[in-house]
This record gives structure tokens, sequence and C-alpha cells, in this order.
């Protein structure tokens, strides 16, 4: 339900009215894929594979229905592929970085997100930095060559004030063992999103 279903209608008749729009197809499979009608959605893909098989739209929605059906290193593989031979949106970084966090491929997903958070020019450039900081946080990754610590400050100086980034802040100073900064910081946390449940968890451990 929700969007996907209110998107539907309207996208089959966009691909009525003009059956060439692969695009359109694309959207028209994801919408009825997130509503249940796998079949539907299949043969609208096809059909976005075959009128716009190299637009990233296309190899974006396919990936992420093979991913869905439990494939998500081949999704992950497709998209890598086709990568290197296009330039890449920030819509499929997010889908190479999603893809990667359930095939469980690191160095694909610090790829993916490392290009979201560097992209200065991305509506969701400080939304990204904070992504990349948790990845490195999860990961443990980054930490001998300064690329974690990187992630972190720049993005609780991207986020000042952000209870997100200021839980980041303390669990990446409890790592580093300075206890005294991380409780102050989670506490930072804490005054700033009172109902937000991890910088108290985060806290308390």
């Amino acid at each position: 339900a929700g969007w996907p279903c209110l998107a539907v209608v309207p996208l089959h008749s966009a691909t009525m009215m003009q059956p060439g729009y692969g695009a359109g197809q694309a959207y028209l499979a994801w919408a009825l894929w997130q509503v249940g009608d796998t079949n539907a959605a299949q043969t609208a893909l096809t059909q976005a594979q075959r009128l716009a098989p190299d637009i990233a739209l296309t190899v974006g929605i396919a990936a992420q229905m093979r991913a869905a059906a439990g494939d998500a290193t081949g999704a992950l593989a497709a998209v890598q592929a086709w990568e290197g031979k296009h330039p890449t949106s920030p819509d499929l970084w997010s889908t190479q970085a999603e893809l990667a966090t359930q095939a469980g491929n690191w160095a694909s997903e610090e790829d993916a997100r490392w290009h979201l958070a560097t992209d200065l020019h991305s509506a969701d450039h400080a939304a990204a930095l904070l992504d990349l900081a948790a990845f490195y946080l999860r990961s443990g990754l980054g930490v001998s060559d300064g690329r974690a610590q990187w992630a972190v400050t720049t993005a609780v100086a991207t986020n000042p004030g952000n209870a997100r980034a200021l839980d980041l802040l303390g669990q990446w100073d409890w790592q580093q063992r300075q206890p005294d900064a991380a409780t102050s910081a989670l506490q930072a946390a804490i005054a700033a999103a009172p109902r937000n449940v991890l910088p108290h968890a985060h806290l308390a451990l």
C-alpha cells in the first residue's frame, strides 16, 4: 500500500499513452513490485530493459528487484558492471550502498558511501556524511589511516547540534578510549533529542 499503490494508476496511464516510455516502465515495475504484483512488475521491467536498457534508472530498479528476490550479490555485481562503463548518479551510488550492505561487501559499501559523502553538490551531502561515519563505526575500517576519524569529525562539523552526529561522536570517542569525551557527546545527543533511544543505550553501555 502507501505511495507505490497510488503511483501504479498514473504510471499505467503514462505508459499506455506513450508505449515507448522506458523510464516510465521502470518506475511502473518498481511500484508494482512494492505492492506485491511480481508478475506484472517483471513484465514492466522486461519492457524497460527493452526500451531503455542503458539508463541508470532501469539498472537500479532491476538490481533492487533482484536483491529483494534474494540475490543481493548478483544485483550488486550488475550495478558495478554498469558503473564501470557509465558516469554514475547519486541515486545509483545509493543503490550500490544498499546492495553492498545486504551482500556484506564492505569494500563496495565504503566506495559508494565515500562517493556520496564527498559529493559537495549533493542535496543529501550532510546525511551522506553521517551514513559514512556510521559505516566506519560499524565496520571498524578506516581507523589506522584516518578515514574513519575524518568521516566522524566532518559529519559532526557539517551537522552541528544534530543528535545522530553527536551520538556517532560519542561512539567514536568511546572506541578511542576517551570515556569523558564520549559521555559528554552522548549527553549532548540526549539533550538534542531526548526521545532518541540510541544515545541513551550507548551512554548506558
